[in-house]
């Protein structure tokens, strides 16, 4: 009993590690030194900044100039400070500025697995190799998972047959 005990402190105390990693401090994460992440507010018209409007805002609180630009998000970009700017020293000159919506520190961040870690899967026969079985529809119906040419084929091919 008392061993039952002690084993469930243990596994207690890996989950509370495990969990107190999740919530790290933000000023602990390991970030790129010399760039930041900056998400800039659009134009009225509702259209983006150029690359040129957004080194000018940048320019005017001597805070660098875009390094790069992202379609995924708009308006986010990767400002690269002046030499010799640090990133905490940076961040202030940002604050109440009705361009900006964000900015933050470019966190490193690191990859855990490329492929889904799962053992056991919905088919356990199979050891949950599932990963690469073919598609024929979430919803059971054999035309969702179709592209439209091969649904006309599917037609064709059932109508010919006299099904």
């Amino acid at each position: 009993m008392f061993t039952t005990k002690i084993n469930y402190v243990y596994i207690i105390i890996i989950g509370l590690l495990a969990i107190s990693n999740c919530f790290a401090d933000s000023n602990d994460l390991p970030y790129k030194e010399g760039e930041l992440l900056v998400k800039f507010a659009p134009k009225a018209n509702g259209k983006q900044k150029t690359a040129n409007e957004r080194n000018q805002i940048l320019s005017s609180i001597n805070a660098g100039e875009v390094k790069r630009s992202y379609k995924m998000v708009s308006g986010l970009t990767v400002v690269k400070l002046p030499e010799g700017h640090k990133v905490k020293d940076t961040l202030p000159k940002f604050k109440g500025k009705s361009e900006i919506l964000y900015v933050e520190p470019n966190y490193k961040y690191k990859l855990l697995s490329t492929f889904p870690n799962d053992p056991c899967g919905p088919n356990i026969v199979d050891g949950g190799q599932q990963w690469a079985l073919h598609n024929i529809g979430q919803s059971g119906d054999l035309a969702d998972s179709m592209t439209e040419k091969e649904y006309q084929e599917f037609r064709e091919t059932v109508e010919n047959s006299g099904e």
